[in-house]
C-alpha cells in the first residue's frame, strides 16, 4: 500500500474516532443531561428483567440522575411479589450466594416449620452460610412479602439482612432488599 494512502486512511480513522467521541460524550455518562451510557442501559434492562425491589433501588443508587430514574421509582411502587404458596416454601431448599464483608459465601435455607397467623408467616428454618449452619426463626409479612430473620440464641451471628419473597411462574425467589448485602435464593 502506498504510504500516502496509509496516512490518509489513518487520518480518516482518527477523525471517525474523534467524531464518535464528540457525539457520544467523553464517557457517555448519565450525569450529563440527555446522555445514557451502556452500563446504565444494562443496569436498567437487568432491573426490568428481574422486576424486584432490590434491582430498582440499585439502579437508582447507581444512577441517581439517570435516564430511567422516574421509571425505576414507579416500577418499584408497582412490583407485584405474587402470592406465596406455603407448601412450595416447605418443599424445597433455597440456595444462592451472599456477599458479606467482601467474602462471597454459599447461602442455603430450608424452612422446617411455618405457622400462619393474621397474615404473617412465622417460621423456623435451617440456614447454612458458608461453613456455619444454624436454626433461625423469622417472619414473612404476607401484606408485602418482606422476610426477616430473627437470631435469638447466643453464638456467632449470621447477620442476614431483610429480604423479599417473590412468587413468579410457580417458582419462589427470596432476595435481599439491602443494597449493602445482596443475596438471592431460588
Amino acid at each position: 500500500m502506498n504510504r500516502k494512502y496509509a496516512i490518509i486512511i489513518a487520518i480518516g480513522a482518527g477523525l471517525l474516532l474523534l467524531a464518535a467521541y464528540l457525539l457520544m460524550g467523553k464517557k457517555g455518562t448519565s450525569e450529563e443531561p440527555g446522555k445514557t451510557d451502556l452500563p446504565e442501559v444494562v443496569a436498567w434492562k437487568r432491573a426490568l428483567k428481574k422486576d424486584t425491589d432490590y434491582h430498582y433501588l440499585n439502579y437508582g443508587v447507581q444512577y441517581p440522575r439517570g435516564k430511567y430514574v422516574k421509571d425505576a421509582e414507579s416500577k418499584y411502587d408497582e412490583v407485584d411479589p405474587g402470592t406465596i404458596d406455603i407448601e412450595i416454601l416447605k418443599s424445597k431448599r433455597f440456595t444462592g450466594h451472599l456477599s458479606q464483608y467482601d467474602d462471597k459465601k454459599v447461602f442455603s435455607l430450608r424452612f422446617n416449620v411455618i405457622d400462619e397467623k393474621e397474615d404473617i408467616l412465622y417460621f423456623r428454618a435451617m440456614v447454612n452460610l458458608g461453613a456455619v449452619g444454624k436454626s433461625l426463626n423469622g417472619t414473612i409479612d404476607l401484606s408485602d412479602n418482606i422476610i426477616q430473620f430473627i437470631e435469638i440464641k447466643d453464638g456467632p451471628k449470621m447477620m442476614i439482612s431483610d429480604g423479599k419473597v417473590y412468587a413468579r411462574d410457580n417458582k419462589i425467589i427470596i432476595e435481599s432488599t439491602d443494597l449493602d448485602q445482596y443475596w438471592v435464593l431460588d
